[in-house]
């Protein structure tokens, strides 16, 4: 349905358009689309990824549609900062191909994914001094105890086929129960030891030694479930529709201010001013709510907020076994030199190429829904760690 006002036409439905800011300052306002089709891409292409189906015609049409209008104004460009509004933010960049040729779009175009126009500004500033940031300290929770799943059920699960199906780092919705993840147990200490961290795990995995710590560490890594609630407004702010579950989350009697659930409103208020990176390692944590011109209003935006230079969140429900895995040839990675956005490149090209399988058989993890989830935002470069 159209409508003409003065002589001009309008359309009664959304579209998306882009402003594209080039170095000599000039700005072009492109359209890309409507909306809802769009949106209706990302939604089955995140459904189809989750449960295994055919998901190529919806990365081909997203290309076709987000990408594709918008390549020969930056053709000439090497770096491209992406500032995205709406549910473009949950379109895995990494994952989309030139559908010319087939190749990724991100092995020619460096794009950098940006909260929000105005964290280039501290980016900018901080590339201006051309110092490596140092790695001080470090924070991993992980394995919380969540008191409410069997030990003996967990093994004998962790030794079935059907481990990559019963273990992901979320659960329905907001589900009140939540079941053990064995892997992050795992995961906990190997980046603890590659990074000789401070680890808090199972019952030390809680909201109290989260919000206490007295540093903001230089790397910030919780491995555990992550839930986003469809609010339809049960919230009166958007910020506590998503967030991440820690020990004690099955205790319905304990104090309801420290409940195992944080949320992303509570992320808003812890120190982050001097952390480098965040990394949530769970499911669908960089989902929230939807708002128009804002963004999403979820964990990515509470991050930022509270002063991380990075994130790296998940754009669907992720494998426990798998996502072990993964964060521990990324963190090898960043280790030994590469920057932020380097490392999770190579660590999602190994996991596509089939370097790195399961022990499980049938499992295969060279799938895009085993690597392609994680997305990262905001500062790219290497960290310098000490030795």
């Amino acid at each position: 349905e159209k409508k003409e006002i003065k002589g001009f036409e309008f359309s009664s439905r959304s579209r998306y358009s882009a402003l594209i800011v080039i170095p000599s300052g000039k700005i072009y306002d492109i359209d890309i689309g409507d909306s809802e089709l769009i949106d209706s891409e990302i939604e089955n292409l995140l459904e189809k990824i989750e449960f295994g189906d055919d998901h190529n015609i919806h990365l081909e049409k997203l290309s076709e549609f987000f990408l594709e209008p918008l390549e020969k104004y930056f053709d000439q460009y090497s770096e491209v900062f992406l500032s995205l509004d709406s549910k473009l933010n949950y379109i895995p960049i990494n994952l989309l191909r030139d559908n010319s040729d087939n190749s990724f779009y991100h092995k020619d175009y460096d794009f950098r994914i940006i909260s929000s126009p105005r964290e280039l500004i501290s980016l900018n500033n901080e590339i201006a001094s051309k110092n490596q940031s140092k790695v001080l300290n470090s924070v991993v929770l992980a394995n919380p105890d969540f008191n409410s799943f069997n030990f003996q059920d967990s093994i004998n699960k962790e030794n079935s086929n059907l481990y990559s199906k019963d273990f992901k780092r979320s659960g329905a919705n907001c589900q009140s129960k939540w079941g053990s993840l064995p892997k992050t147990k795992e995961e906990g200490l190997q980046i603890k030891n590659l990074l000789s961290a401070k680890l808090y795990s199972e019952g030390e995995a809680s909201e109290k030694n989260l919000k206490s710590l007295n540093f903001s560490p230089a790397i910030l890594h919780i491995a555990t479930h992550g839930f986003y609630c469809l609010s339809d407004n049960i919230f009166d702010n958007p910020l506590l529709s998503s967030g991440i579950v820690l020990s004690g989350a099955n205790n319905q009697n304990q104090n309801i201010s420290e409940d195992g659930y944080f949320t992303a409103l509570e992320f808003t208020k812890l120190d982050l001013s001097n952390t480098e990176l965040v990394v949530l390692s769970s499911c669908e944590s960089a989902l929230g709510e939807d708002e128009i011109g804002e963004g999403i209003m979820g964990l990515r935006r509470s991050l930022s907020v509270a002063g991380a230079k990075s994130s790296i969140l998940s754009l669907w429900k992720v494998d426990d076994d798998a996502t072990a895995k993964f964060m521990e040839l990324f963190y090898e990675k960043l280790k030994r030199g590469e920057s932020r956005k380097k490392a999770l490149e190579q660590t999602q090209e190994e996991f596509r190429n089939g370097l790195v399988k399961s022990k499980l058989p049938g499992i295969d993890w060279s799938e895009e829904y085993y690597w392609g989830a994680f997305q990262l935002s905001g500062d790219w470069r290497a960290f310098q760690f000490n030795q």
